[in-house]
């Protein structure tokens, strides 16, 4: 792959990005493939394709425990791919604008359908109930017009729940903050418990932050719902998840005086057997009615993989 400082430096921000969900560092991740088919264009159009291929690859196994990431940079590749073979030309924007254009319009659709669905499932009465930040939870709770209360267990070490908080609060809904440790205390009080998820491997598990799994025991043990919002493309169609790394990052954001005795693991994966049911664009399906839905993305990745 040619100038790979350009390649690195790119993959470095999306792997160093603590600040941003799955869904839109796979965004991040799609307008990195824009600007990198338009940085090798320069020289010709093969040159650029080639190397934006290298790139989706890399980009792929940047963060795995995010598979939205991999899925639209693979969605990219197909869609640019199709423009150059078929020598597409798009009025106005050049053909890696449109792609990038063609891939953000369906995920943000894909967002308002789950944002829509959601609303209507969240009650005007018993709080839902989640933990640290997610986007879909965010729109879904939006959707609702503030008409839900929420129970929001702020995710340490960096506390993105409080995001949510303020963001749900903002849009007139009862919210309450809590410590995670505090979740027990509080699930009695709920209707559902919603997360979103970064990835959701191939038997269907959920993997989201540090916590979620605790949240789904705790739901199961009170005979709360434990529903996962998110779109079909977090399915991680072409890994088994066993070695999946749930990425860690520096002890010093647990305790800085004492990082050396301090774990900081980020990640961590619901069984689907406590997973009640997904919240998709496509309505609400169960764990065997989301394999179904696998096969596109796994021939997306596949062909990407296989080419050349």
């Amino acid at each position: 792959m040619e100038n790979m400082e350009f390649i690195d430096n790119g993959l470095a921000r999306i792997r160093g990005d603590r600040e941003k969900g799955a869904a839109q560092l796979a965004l991040t991740g799609v307008e990195f493939l824009r600007d990198a088919f338009e940085y090798f264009i320069r020289r010709d159009i093969g040159t650029a394709l080639a190397n934006t291929r290298e790139t989706a690859l890399a980009l792929s196994g940047v963060r795995p425990a995010m598979a939205p990431i991999a899925n639209l940079a693979a969605e990219y590749y197909r869609i640019i791919r199709e423009l150059v073979v078929g020598h597409g030309e798009r009025p106005g924007v050049t053909m890696a604008q449109w792609a990038a254009a063609r891939v953000a319009e369906d995920a943000a659709e894909r967002m308002a359908k789950i944002a829509t669905l959601g609303g209507s499932l969240v009650s005007s009465s018993a709080p839902v109930m989640t933990i640290s930040y997610s986007s879909t939870v965010e729109n879904i709770l939006l959707e609702s017009g503030g008409g839900a209360p929420v129970i929001i267990a702020e995710g340490r070490p960096l506390f993105e729940g409080r995001k949510l908080a303020l963001s749900a609060r903002s849009a007139g809904a009862e919210v309450t903050l809590i410590t995670d440790a505090q979740m027990g205390v509080f699930i009695e009080k709920a209707g559902m418990a919603l997360i979103g998820a970064d990835t959701l491997l191939p038997d269907m598990g959920a993997v989201n932050k540090v916590g979620s799994y605790q949240l789904a025991l705790l739901a199961r043990e009170r005979g709360v719902k434990f529903m996962v919002a998110a779109d079909t493309y977090k399915i991680n169609a072409t890994d088994d998840g066993l070695g999946l790394d749930m990425e860690s990052n520096q002890p010093e954001e647990v305790w800085e005086l004492h990082p050396e005795i301090c774990a900081n693991v980020y990640f961590e994966s619901v069984p689907p057997e406590l997973i009640t049911g997904y919240i998709t664009e496509e309505g609400v399906l169960g764990a065997l009615e989301m394999k179904k839905r696998a096969g596109a993305l796994k021939k997306n990745i596949e062909s990407l993989k296989a080419e050349g």
